[in-house]
C-alpha cells in the first residue's frame, strides 16, 4: 500500500490589480516640451519637439545607496530603501544638431492630482542625456512612489546646448 499525502489548497481574497495606468507618448511618438521659451541655453516652450521616444519601460523598485537626495536640492527626501517607480526608456533626437535632452515627468492620480517626484539627483525634477543629431540615446527616472495607484504618466522634454543646470 502506498502512502498517499493529501495537501489542502487554501485561496485567500486578492485586491484586483490597478488598471493599466496611461503613459504618454507611445513609443513612436514626440515629446512635447512644456514651459517658459527658455531657460538658461535651454529651449522650452510648449510644443511638440523633434525628440522621438523609441521606447519606455515602467516598473517598481527601491532607491539604492547612491541615489538617495533631499533639501536643499530636491523639495522631497529620497533615501535608500524608499519605493519607487523607475521609467526607463530611448529617445532619438531628430534635430539637425547635438543636443541635452532633459526628460521630465509628471504621474498623476485621480482628478489630475499630481502623485510622486522625480528624485533623481542632482537636479531632482528631470534627467538628461546627451543625444548626437538623428542618434539615440537612453535616461532612467525614479520617482517617489507613495503606494497611491497611478493612472496616468507624461512625459516631457526640453533640450539644451550645454549640460542643464
Amino acid at each position: 500500500m502506498e502512502n498517499k499525502t493529501v495537501v489542502e489548497i487554501k485561496s485567500y481574497p486578492r485586491k484586483p490589480l490597478p488598471p493599466e495606468p496611461i503613459f504618454t507618448p507611445k513609443p513612436g511618438e514626440y515629446l512635447r516640451s512644456r514651459g517658459k521659451d527658455k531657460i538658461h541655453d535651454c529651449r522650452l516652450g510648449y510644443r511638440e519637439s523633434k525628440i522621438l521616444l523609441i521606447s519606455s519601460h515602467l516598473q517598481y523598485g527601491k532607491l539604492m545607496a547612491n541615489q538617495t537626495t533631499g533639501q536643499p536640492v530636491c523639495s522631497v527626501s529620497a533615501r535608500e530603501g524608499d519605493p519607487v517607480v523607475i521609467i526607463r526608456g530611448t529617445v532619438k533626437n531628430e534635430y539637425d544638431r547635438d543636443y541635452y535632452v532633459a526628460i521630465m515627468l509628471i504621474s498623476s492620480i485621480q482628478r489630475g492630482e499630481k502623485a510622486g517626484q522625480i528624485v533623481d539627483p542632482p537636479i531632482c525634477c528631470f534627467t538628461a542625456t546627451f543625444v548626437k543629431s538623428n542618434s539615440t540615446g537612453s535616461f532612467e527616472l525614479h520617482v517617489k512612489y507613495d503606494g497611491k495607484d497611478v493612472e496616468r504618466y507624461d512625459l516631457f522634454t526640453f533640450i539644451c546646448d550645454v549640460m542643464p543646470p
